[in-house]
């Protein structure tokens, strides 16, 4: 999907429509993997997407990418409004207990952003956002970068 619809937004882009890319990831999933095993790690992943969707507006793409890495293209937005967004994924996501038989507890998001606001390679846009979730990552994770 990603390689279908990101074209689109970089061609309408050329005509002033703005959109953006996130890319996400979530922090520290390993230790789930690791602590309660790959079967509550995948149903944490669907309740994570579900949470995540639900952030979003209608017409915005969720598709996870793989393992515990998702991309989200939002098509028509600004950057504060691509902001506004990044913020209620972290928060709806720091806020939400998760709950295995074992234990409960919260996990957190890094988010990176890229606006696609001209004709750019669709590789450069993802290296972009790419780029921007590891910056939120290495600054400790539980944020959000918009690269600029």
């Amino acid at each position: 999907m990603l390689e279908v619809i990101l074209p689109r937004l970089i061609e309408e882009s050329a005509q002033g429509k703005s959109s953006a890319l996130f890319f996400i990831d979530l922090d520290n999933f390993k230790l789930v993997n690791d602590n309660f095993g790959h079967h509550v790690g995948d149903s944490l992943l669907v309740e994570l997407g579900r949470i995540i969707q639900k952030q979003l507006r209608s017409g915005d793409r969720l598709i996870r990418l793989g393992g515990d890495e998702f991309a989200i293209l939002l098509d028509g937005i600004q950057r504060k409004e691509a902001e506004a967004i990044a913020s209620r994924l972290l928060e709806s996501v720091a806020n939400y207990q998760f709950v295995t038989p074992q234990k409960s507890f919260n996990l957190f998001l890094s988010v990176g952003v890229a606006m696609i606001t001209g004709r750019v390679d669709q590789e450069i846009i993802m290296s972009r956002a790419d780029t921007a979730m590891y910056q939120a990552k290495e600054r400790g994770g539980n944020q959000y970068v918009i690269y600029d």
